[in-house]
């Protein structure tokens, strides 16, 4: 994996109880691939790195009326 903010390389996080990590992306205590530059320190599950690369966004809260119409 290619670390999303600075391109440098990404390493699995291996804890004491094993991998897991706070993933910056989703913000839950999960398997994740840390940055291998310090001061970047990005941290990301393999989950929210695919959607990253994807460009796939969360679902946003839609209007609930058209811009054009008059409310």
């Amino acid at each position: 994996m290619i670390c999303l903010r600075c391109k440098s390389q990404m390493y699995q996080v291996v804890g004491p109880a094993g991998a897991k990590a706070f993933c910056s992306g989703c913000s839950q205590w999960v398997d994740c691939a840390q940055c291998s530059i310090p001061r970047c320190g990005d941290t990301k599950c393999l989950s929210c790195y695919n959607k990253a690369v994807t460009g796939v966004k969360r679902p946003t809260v839609g209007l609930l009326a058209p811009q054009d119409e008059e409310i």
